[in-house]
């Protein structure tokens, strides 16, 4: 059964900011919004004030990677609509009036990659200098998220990228660890050798040697995910893909967990309803209810 790739985009935050935009009558509005990763946003129009609107990103380790290259891609790709960046989060404001209107789609298209330039602002960093032959030297780790580590590792002619997963909950747990290792034995297969190599693993990689590792919970911790990426990886249009996919991974995997969980939920049922009509149709009726045969003698 083929496995969905998630899209890298926020369609609620790209509509929301295209509806706010399009719409005729200004109206106040004060929403806040989640995405994976522990990312979320506000969507504010003061109502004394309805001449703008004000995006406003918030995320666990932005006071880390905000200097590790996400506010520079975050200025890079939205530098127009920049307000104000510092330890917080990253605001932007969007003047509402008939020329952001008709540049709606484009403006919420813009959004919508939001979390990938916040989180995937390091790795950017790092493939691009990898691009362009001048790998980084040190080793950058931060908390991607409440449940996972990230580290970026460079080498002179790749860059390997570690997630370390924590699931508290044991059936995510057992679900993960089979699907982490059924793309180890995928990426084995003949019609893969050209892809990043990947690697699934109890043990840091020796990557990490030397580096201290977080304090785990060590009865949710997993194991280490490693993706290894060469310069042909991210050579021109595939860094942008590259990095999408390489951040958008642990949300990958949290959604595939959850379907996984749903097909043997509805596997279940319908066993149980199948076995019920089975006993249904075995029911023991005792001798009182049961129909008395009616014998009938024909004449002779």
């Amino acid at each position: 059964m083929a496995m969905i790739l998630l899209g890298s985009d926020n369609k609620v935050l790209q509509e929301g900011i295209q509806h706010k935009l399009e719409s005729d009558k200004k109206e106040p509005c004060d929403a806040k919004l989640y995405d994976f990763d522990d990312v979320s946003y506000r969507l504010y129009i003061d109502p004394e004030d309805r001449s703008k609107m004000v995006v406003s990103l918030q995320t666990l380790s932005w006071k880390d990677i905000r200097k590790q290259g996400s506010e520079d891609i975050i200025k890079e790709k939205l530098g127009t609509y920049v307000k104000d960046t510092n330890d917080d989060g990253c605001t932007f404001e969007i003047t509402l009036d008939e020329k952001t209107a008709e540049k709606a789609v484009d403006i919420g298209n813009a959004f919508s990659k939001l979390r990938i330039y916040a989180l995937g602002g390091p790795l950017y960093k790092y493939c691009k200098a990898l691009q362009e032959k001048k790998a980084l030297k040190e080793v950058f780790g931060f908390k991607f998220r409440r449940d996972t580590y990230c580290w970026i590792c460079p080498k002179e002619d790749r860059l390997i990228c570690v997630f370390a997963f924590e699931f508290p909950i044991k059936a995510d747990f057992i679900i993960a660890n089979q699907i982490l290792t059924e793309f180890i034995e995928v990426r084995r297969g003949r019609d893969f050798q050209s892809v990043p190599v990947i690697s699934y693993a109890k043990e840091p990689p020796l990557e990490l040697k030397g580096i201290q590792e977080p304090s785990y919970n060590r009865e949710a911790f997993l194991g280490y995910f490693s993706v290894l990426l060469l310069p042909n990886h991210v050579q021109g249009a595939k860094l942008e893909s590259a990095v999408e996919n390489v951040i958008g991974f642990r949300s990958y995997l949290t959604y595939h967990i959850k379907c996984a969980k749903a097909f043997f939920h509805q596997s279940m049922r319908a066993r149980v309803k199948s076995m019920l009509q089975i006993l249904n149709r075995a029911r023991y009726e005792p001798d009182d209810e049961r129909k008395k045969k009616k014998i009938i003698v024909g004449a002779k």
